[in-house]
């Protein structure tokens, strides 16, 4: 809890985080459609993902991240996404000498299910992996993504 503290996030409509996880995740996804700042609304997920990495690090690694540590990660995470996602990448192709623009994902139109697909091969040692979203939902007046 003093990870939410410090960060001045609240994880529930009341004062203190209800016993009950589906009601606390409920909270952050309204509090995340409520026109709040885009730091607020991204804070939280990016804490998740903090105490995550704290705790494998914890486990792994047998070294304790700080409270303050896993929320300066978590705010320069935050920052870090709305910069990436707010510019469009472009790099240079060196067979045409030419800048352009990479394809950026858009949102499937409403009511709408979105299923993507990766695959990679690495040749060193012959293993594959594949990766799968096989949930983007839009409604209008929410994005559902489910990963698998």
């Amino acid at each position: 809890m003093s990870i939410w503290r410090i960060s001045n996030t609240r994880v529930s409509s009341a004062q203190v985080a209800e016993n009950s996880l589906e009601e606390n995740v409920r909270f952050l996804l309204t509090r995340y459609d409520s026109g709040a700042s885009k730091e607020i609304q991204h804070l939280p997920f990016w804490l998740c993902w903090q105490i995550w990495k704290a705790c494998n690090y914890l486990i792994f690694n047998k070294v304790i991240r700080e409270p303050h540590e896993v929320v300066t990660k978590a705010q320069d995470d935050v920052q870090e996404w709305l910069q990436a996602s707010s510019s469009s990448p472009t790099h240079t192709n060196s067979d045409t000498s030419g800048t352009h623009t990479l394809p950026r994902w858009e949102l499937p139109p409403s009511d709408h299910v979105m299923i993507s697909v990766d695959g990679s091969f690495r040749m060193m040692n012959n293993s594959v992996g594949t990766g799968l979203l096989y949930g983007t939902i839009r409604t209008p007046t929410n994005l559902l993504v489910v990963q698998g």
